[in-house]
């Protein structure tokens, strides 16, 4: 039987892999987990686009060259003749756009891409929180899963207590088989329930492991003390929480991009400017001989050299109330974004008080049981000297032990809620 709870021991185990605090654990899957890492890309995909809005404001510059070949009748581009033989081409070029004034869409561009990228590092950081809420909850499940595996071993070691005192009362005439053959039937049934925490204890681990994005199948062992949670402030006030900030974040958005489509109304203006030259085979010239003969490359690039600037103001007058409709749309997320945030302020607050008043119960709760494992503990001793003395029945003396073990039981389950509460309000109220 002692072979078998050691290989039992071992199935509830850990572990012989790295042993992780709490956090530890919270600070691996902060830098392995996927989600994260997606939401990172998404804050450099808004930095990029902040870049992108602020090179807006200065003009663009393209090139471009070309060569051809002619046949039949065509026009030629330099020499403004036709060509009725096979003649070849040649140009290049640069030219410039610079919008000089877009009815300020240029400069609410550029603020929406920055607030985009506040935005994004918002989400991540309340991103962080609940999955930093996540890993403490599983982490304290493992942590129930072995103080669960360790009760068991507990009452099996009291059960084995137990067979050796009643085997001595048999040897002696003071006790029957029929009572052995009961205490280690109840020893049966606590290995099998020991065999089933234990296995609750590994899929505890391998969830915990998913969570982290830590490779399943490497073991992982987890440290059983918990560390103190720094002191902080318990209130309800929600302002600067990044629940709100990101929820207020979304109203600087909608005001601005209200804003940009109100510039549609605005005129704007461009200016705009090229260069180039080109050569031709169709551009002849004649000697004094009156030979003809293509005017030379060096000499057409310089005759046929061009520039062109223009300015152009766009006004818009008409476009089917398009502005129009599209400004009324924004002004409508702009109402429901400003109720989005009284919602938030108030859920906030709602999960806030709804903790410290959790908080507050179990606490109390966690007194009384104290009280109550003092009481059976007491009780329980006392049966089992009254039971040595055949005062009360083994059923009495089981029932006693039972109480006992529920009751720590019942504190463990306490003692973690209360960490899980307090870690939860501690990471809601923290102010990053």
């Amino acid at each position: 039987m002692r072979k078998i709870l050691y290989i039992l021991v071992i199935l509830s185990g850990s572990t012989w892999g790295q042993q992780f605090s709490l956090e530890d654990c919270i600070q691996y899957g902060l830098t392995k987990n996927l989600q994260l890492k997606k939401i990172e890309n998404e804050i450099a995909r808004a930095k990029n686009n902040h870049q992108q809005a602020q090179l807006n404001f200065i003009p663009n510059l393209n090139g471009g060259a070309s060569y051809g070949y002619n046949w039949g009748q065509s026009l030629d581009p330099f020499t403004n003749q036709f060509a009725s033989t096979q003649v070849n081409n040649a140009s290049i070029y640069l030219s410039s756009e610079w919008e000089l004034f877009t009815g300020l869409r240029n400069f609410y561009g550029t603020k929406i891409g920055k607030n985009n990228v506040e935005y994004a590092q918002l989400f991540l950081n309340i991103e962080k929180k609940k999955l930093e809420t996540e890993i403490c909850k599983k982490y304290l499940n493992c942590l129930l899963s072995i103080q669960t595996v360790k009760l068991d071993h507990q009452y099996i070691a009291q059960l084995d207590s137990q067979i050796y005192f009643i085997q001595q009362k048999i040897e002696t005439g003071h006790a029957t088989e029929t009572e052995i053959i009961t205490v280690k039937s109840q020893k049966s049934l606590r290995i099998n329930t020991l065999l089933q925490d234990s296995i609750l204890l590994k899929n505890a681990l391998l969830d915990l492991k998913f969570t982290m994005n830590y490779p399943l199948k490497d073991n992982i062992e987890i440290q059983e003390k918990l560390q103190n949670i720094s002191a902080f402030e318990q209130n309800t006030e929600v302002e600067n929480l990044d629940e709100v900030n990101i929820q207020l974040k979304k109203i600087t958005l909608s005001e601005l991009e209200v804003k940009r489509s109100k510039s549609g109304y605005i005129p704007s203006l461009s200016l705009f400017a090229s260069i180039g030259t080109g050569y031709s085979g169709n551009y002849k010239q004649t000697n004094t001989t009156g030979e003809t003969s293509t005017v030379p490359l060096g000499s057409q690039l310089r005759d046929n050299l061009y520039q062109n600037a223009s300015i152009s103001l766009r006004i818009p007058i008409f476009n089917r109330h398009v502005n129009k409709r599209q400004q009324k749309n924004l002004e409508i997320d702009l109402q429901n974004e400003n109720i989005e945030l009284d919602y938030a302020k108030q859920n906030l607050e709602l999960r806030i008080q709804s903790v410290i008043n959790e908080l507050e119960s179990l606490n109390e709760a966690s007194k009384i049981i104290e009280e109550m494992i003092t009481q059976a503990e007491n009780n329980f001793e006392m049966n089992k000297i009254r039971y040595q003395h055949g005062k009360i029945t083994r059923l009495e003396l089981t029932e006693s032990q039972m109480l006992l073990f529920q009751n720590k039981q019942e504190l463990i389950n306490l003692h973690y809620k209360i960490y899980f509460a307090t870690k939860i309000l501690e990471v809601t109220l923290r102010k990053d």
